[in-house]
């Protein structure tokens, strides 16, 4: 989200480039764009933009692959559930085994 006073709109070009949305209120930088999806009109509540934002997040296939593999593939992701386990139950199968 650029600020009001941000004068040449660089997040804004950013986001272009990195295939990001961008949530905004009307400001000239945006103004000067061609098609512009997610513009904050001033009388739009809090709850409205937070649900637009939502919505996208949840259809964007992209942005949810991205979270998920935020999510699921961090090393302690991978370690708490993979690694773990097996080392549980090698320590399993050698108590076990010792016996």
């Amino acid at each position: 989200m650029p600020s009001l006073r941000e004068g040449f709109g660089l997040p804004v070009l950013e986001a272009g480039l990195s295939d990001k949305p961008v949530f905004a209120a009307r400001m000239p930088v945006i103004e000067g764009l061609d098609r512009f999806d997610y513009l904050i009109e001033p009388d739009e509540s809090p709850e409205s933009v937070a649900a637009r934002i939502r919505e996208w997040s949840e259809s964007d296939a992209s942005h949810r692959l991205r979270r998920r593999v935020r999510r699921e593939y961090t090393w302690s992701s991978i370690f708490s559930q993979k690694i773990e386990p097996l080392l549980a139950r090698t320590a399993e199968l050698e108590a076990g085994g010792s016996s």
